[in-house]
């Protein structure tokens, strides 16, 4: 990546620190570009990456610059693979790192971040800790806090281009990635802008809350409003893609390609399907990390077994379920206590409340009227089911 740093650097810098992050391969489609009329198809495969993420070519450049400015540590605000590649270019570069997640990210997230991080905090919701970020930049300014909308992150990401341009030897005609935050896209389309290039910039997002791409939804992105004059400003889209295009997705590039590609991946493949990229010459898909598919759960419903219900619960669900098992059943309030004593998970009664809503409709619980003597009526606990053995299997 840092064969490119004359085209983001602001300053030369000492250290730079690096985990071989970027030279990501430009895979030529072998086979789909015919059904979609594309004369060059091209993936370029993001996952290849350190952390498995694109994050990475923006956190190497990140935390290469605020080591060279003498800071001892770094505060992270993530739903996730920010606070994974930080921590972990953070950790090699010997600074401390404190990430800040909402409690309920992905497990794996969670726990791979831990790994690496000095400390994690687990927050309410995405929002609070933006909150949490925006007050403590106010009274210690000295502090670095990092979020995905970091502009030298963007600066990092740009060394994508760089790359596709070096390779193809030209200008593509459009570029097809998944839009999360807008980070990604926009630091593209800024930089394409700024060589005149006349690509095209397609952002796929799900279509309705859909549980396969869970990992990049964004109620509020960060940068909606840039997103939003981007947009009116140029000929970029934004497109929507369905649970069904994203499965038939995976199966096509499995078949087809032999790349069985997890679903974030497999969005930007449905969105060939669109009207503005049939009949274009070249075209890159941009697969922005995870690689390979590798969730059983997701493989069951890709081979028509089960139900896009079956995907992961999330971490605190997953909790209340370890919960209700040790303890046999337990009322709302102690499944309350438990998550803020025993896993540090402080979000208010109510939001409990309505995970144990959702664990409900799923069938993975049940609330039953506790047989012990109370005074009053009978107390309301919540009790597993036994679909949550199924479940703790798939």
């Amino acid at each position: 990546m840092w064969r490119w740093s004359k085209g983001f650097l602001e300053q030369d810098l000492s250290y730079k620190i690096s985990l071989k992050e970027g030279s990501t391969p430009l895979l030529r489609s072998k086979s789909i570009n015919k059904k979609y009329r594309i004369k060059n198809l091209f993936f370029k495969d993001e996952s290849r990456n350190p952390n498995n993420l694109f994050i990475d070519r923006g956190s190497a450049y990140l935390i290469s610059l605020i080591k060279n400015r003498g800071f001892r540590s770094v505060n992270i605000i993530s739903r996730g693979d920010h606070a994974i590649s930080l921590a972990t270019y953070a950790r090699r570069a010997n600074l401390k790192s404190f990430a800040i997640l909402p409690a309920d990210t992905l497990p794996y997230k969670i726990y791979r971040t831990m790994l690496v991080a000095s400390k994690v905090k687990l927050v309410e919701d995405f929002e609070h800790a933006l909150n949490i970020m925006r007050y403590y930049s106010k009274i210690s300014p000295e502090r670095i806090y990092i979020s995905p909308a970091d502009p030298y992150l963007m600066n990092g990401y740009q060394t994508i281009l760089f790359e596709i341009l070096y390779e193809l030897k030209k200008p593509p005609d459009a570029i097809i990635l998944p839009v999360g935050d807008g980070a990604l896209m926009i630091s593209l389309a800024i930089l394409a802008k700024k060589l005149d290039l006349k690509t095209m910039f397609i952002g796929v997002r799900s279509k309705g809350e859909s549980p396969l791409l869970s990992e990049i939804r964004s109620e509020k992105p960060l940068l909606k409003e840039y997103l939003d004059e981007l947009l009116r400003q140029t000929d970029h889209e934004i497109i929507e893609v369905s649970d069904e295009m994203i499965l038939e997705s995976i199966r096509e590039m499995s078949r087809e390609e032999a790349l069985p590609i997890d679903p974030v991946n497999a969005s930007v493949i449905a969105a060939l399907h669109s009207e503005h990229v049939e009949g274009l010459e070249d075209v890159i898909v941009l697969f922005t990390g995870g690689g390979l598919l590798h969730d059983p759960a997701v493989m069951k419903i890709v081979l028509k077994e089960e139900k896009t219900d079956k995907i992961g619960l999330g971490f605190v669900k997953e909790k209340i379920l370890e919960i209700l098992l040790e303890e046999g059943g337990a009322p709302v309030y102690r499944v309350w206590r438990i998550l803020e004593t025993t896993y540090g998970v402080k979000i208010s009664l109510r939001t409990v409340y309505n995970h144990i809503k959702d664990l409900v409709n799923k069938g993975l619980i049940e609330p039953v009227l506790s047989d012990e003597e109370t005074p009053g009526r009978p107390r309301r606990i919540y009790m597993v089911t036994d679909k949550i053995f199924y479940y703790l299997m798939r």
